[in-house]
């Protein structure tokens, strides 16, 4: 079996493979089911739940894919700033967060 990488690599049988995607699958199934419980007991709006995975399996991609170059500081600071650039919502909420805590007396 050669991999995306171009490497060799050992044949795993198809039951090794098909166990291993049900134990997957059931362990996302009940990530999932667990979170969608959790939120709706401590009444969180699912927006927030949704963005938080997606931004989890955004890092996680990325992160494979990166991880040498996750251990430059140049390269850190410049991902964070990308990341954070490119939704301005989060940016928005961040400035009225600041600005809303600046007027304490």
């Amino acid at each position: 079996m050669v991999s995306a990488a171009g490497e060799e690599g050992k044949k795993r049988s198809k039951t090794i493979d098909f166990l291993l995607l049900l134990g997957a699958s059931l362990f996302v199934a009940a990530g999932s089911t667990a979170a969608f419980w959790v939120a709706g007991e401590h009444h969180i709006n699912l927006a927030w739940l949704f963005g938080a995975g997606a931004a989890l399996i955004f890092f996680l991609v990325v992160g494979w894919g990166y991880r040498r170059k996750l251990r430059d500081p140049v390269f850190v600071s410049f991902f964070w700033l990308g990341c954070w650039y490119t939704s301005p919502s989060t940016c928005w909420s961040w400035v009225i967060w600041v600005s809303s805590g600046t007027s304490q007396s």
